[in-house]
C-alpha cells in the first residue's frame, strides 16, 4: 500500500479517466487505441501488443473532445511501454 501511494504522489498533474478511441501516428504508421486516462502532462493509451511503438518514440495523438466532432492534436514522447499499452508525456 505504501508503494502504491508513493507512486501516485509522483504525478505532477491529476489524471482523469477518458476511455475514448484515438488515433496515434508514429514514424508514418497509424494505430487505433483507447485513451484510458489523461492529464495536463500526459496520458496512458491502451494499445494491442505487437504495435511497434518503443519507449522514447515521439507520437502524434488526435484526441476528440467529449461529445463533439472537434479534435486536439498533441505530440508526446513515450515514457513507458508495458503489456497493457503506453505511457506518454506531452511535449506540445
Amino acid at each position: 500500500m505504501f508503494f502504491k501511494r508513493r507512486q501516485q504522489n509522483k504525478r505532477r498533474f491529476p489524471r482523469k479517466a477518458y476511455g475514448t478511441q484515438v488515433t496515434v501516428t508514429c514514424e508514418e504508421q497509424t494505430f487505433s487505441c483507447v485513451l484510458e486516462d489523461i492529464s495536463k502532462g500526459g496520458a496512458f493509451l491502451r494499445i494491442e501488443q505487437g504495435h511497434l511503438i518503443n519507449q522514447g518514440a515521439f507520437i502524434d495523438i488526435n484526441i476528440p473532445f467529449t461529445g463533439r466532432s472537434e479534435y486536439v492534436q498533441k505530440i508526446g514522447k513515450v515514457t513507458r511501454v508495458d503489456k497493457n499499452g503506453i505511457g506518454v508525456r506531452f511535449i506540445a
